[in-house]
């Protein structure tokens, strides 16, 4: 058994998953996130909100585009998520719950 960790006995780290169409921006939020808010890190390309995460800390910043297409699964699977929807070419567009 050794010094092996189980998935239940690591902390839970919190994801901030970032999902849109493709080419609307969900790169430069990625960029901008992860630069402006202290994290433990953030994948270097796109990850799948239903990939576990095989990281320590506190939050992690993830994205992929093509899961807008999950979003009913994601949010019954995590009935807490919060929803914002972002359309980069309209000011003050938005809808957050």
């Amino acid at each position: 058994m050794g010094n092996a960790t189980t998935a239940r006995e690591r902390p839970v780290v919190k994801r901030l998953h970032i999902v849109g169409c493709p080419r609307s921006g969900t790169t430069l939020l990625m960029e901008l996130v992860s630069t402006c808010f202290a994290s433990s890190g953030y994948c270097s390309h796109e990850k799948n909100i239903f990939e576990p995460l095989d990281v320590n800390g506190d939050i992690y910043f993830t994205k992929q585009p093509n899961d807008i297409k999950q979003l009913r699964h994601i949010f019954h699977r995590d009935p807490t998520a919060i929803r914002y929807l972002y359309e980069p070419r309209a000011r003050g567009a938005g809808y957050h719950q």
